[in-house]
């Protein structure tokens, strides 16, 4: 990206514009060469909820069409690019980006299981011609997330050459917001795990999330509208049920 195209560029932790622009070096996923291949797989997976193979033909056909992505960072944690054991000229000091090394572990942490258990037959259940054509691979994610799985994870499995299980079916979901944004770590937004338990065991909080999960639009979470669906449907409904059962 030329830095003339940013507007208004500014530091996200001071807000300072006295910005420092460098040159730098980066690896790509030639993500563009496998259009087609991408194309015609999304088109297999007519089970697919509209969200998911929307927001995957958007990339591939919006504008330009699918675009190569860089898949190194300059930071100083992460996964360091190397050849193996080897250093990888011009790279050094990078990190593979997140989204291209996490996914990769979904099979890795089979491979990692399975020598904990003293060699258990973890391709098995990764690779098709090792018997996983009868493995049914399902995955949940928020629809920020659906590109990397639907175009960029499965460009890195394509182009390995290697018969590794793709996943057959892929659920989406929007947002769900908390006052009024999205739940965010790093700005303290949010309702967290730890804090949850503390106030209401963990059914209470899968019951809600299921009733109220976002498949069709955008939702909000507010604690008004957790009290009412407790006190309402738990409470109230499922708990004079099971009262005149009992």
């Amino acid at each position: 990206m030329d830095p003339t195209d940013l507007i208004e560029p500014r530091s996200a932790i001071s807000g300072s514009t006295d910005l420092e622009v460098r040159e730098t070096k980066h690896l790509y996923l030639r993500q563009s060469a496998l259009k087609n291949d991408l194309d015609a797989w999304i088109d297999t997976k007519s089970d697919w909820p509209l969200l998911t193979t929307s927001i995957a033909k958007k990339w591939l056909h919006d504008g330009d069409g699918l675009q190569d992505r860089g898949i190194t960072r300059d930071l100083d944690w992460g996964i360091p690019v190397r050849r193996g054991d080897a250093d990888w000229p011009g790279m050094e000091g990078k990190v593979f980006y997140v989204w291209f090394d996490a996914p990769i572990e979904y099979i890795a942490c089979a491979g990692e299981w399975a020598d904990a258990q003293g060699g258990a037959d973890w391709e098995r259940w990764w690779r098709t011609d090792k018997g996983a054509d009868d493995v049914r691979y399902t995955q949940f994610m928020g629809k920020d997330n659906v590109p990397f799985h639907t175009l960029s994870f499965p460009a890195t499995i394509l182009g390995s050459g290697e018969p590794w299980k793709m996943v057959d079916h892929l659920k989406s979901f929007n947002y769900l917001n908390y006052d009024g944004g999205q739940f965010s770590t790093s700005q303290g937004r949010g309702v967290f795990m730890d804090q949850a338990l503390d106030i209401l065991p963990a059914d209470y909080w899968r019951w809600w999330l299921l009733a109220n999960c976002p498949e069709t639009s955008d939702s909000e979470f507010t604690w008004e509208l957790f009290q009412q669906g407790v006190n309402k449907d738990l409470a109230d409904v499922l708990g004079n049920f099971v009262s005149r059962v009992t």
